[in-house]
Formats: structure tokens, sequence, C-alpha cells
């Protein structure tokens, strides 16, 4: 079916709708890639900091427990 048939068979402002809303989504899809890009990134960087405090963390010598009970 070609879009000479569509229009005739549905007629012009039908197919005119149809281009005005697939337009629409691309326009909007347009607009939320860039943020979806800075998301993407945000959460790569996030990531890369928690994988690094964990492991800091993790090898980080422990406390002894007379030290702690000084303190309080």
């Amino acid at each position: 079916m070609t879009i000479a048939d569509v229009a005739r068979r549905y007629g012009t402002w039908t197919l005119a709708g149809f281009a005005a809303c697939l337009l629409t989504w691309l326009l909007l899809a347009a607009i939320r890639a860039p943020f979806a890009l800075v998301v993407r990134l945000l959460g790569a960087a996030q990531h890369g900091i928690d994988t690094r405090m964990t492991a800091r963390i993790a090898d980080a010598p422990a406390a002894s427990s007379t030290r702690r009970s000084t303190h309080v």
C-alpha cells in the first residue's frame, strides 16, 4: 500500500495526523537523548566511586577494641 492509497482510503487529514504524531515522537526522542546520556555517565561515575570506596574500606586496617573503649 502506498501513501497515495492510504490518503485515498483514510483521507488526507488522517495521514497528516499520523505524520504529525510521528514527527512529535521523533522530536521528543531527540530531546530525551542528551538527558539519557547524562544519566548513563552519572551512573557509571557513581559505580566507579562506589567500587573505589568499597575497596578502600575493605583494605583498611580494623580498629582495635581497646582503642574504641578508651574514648567512651
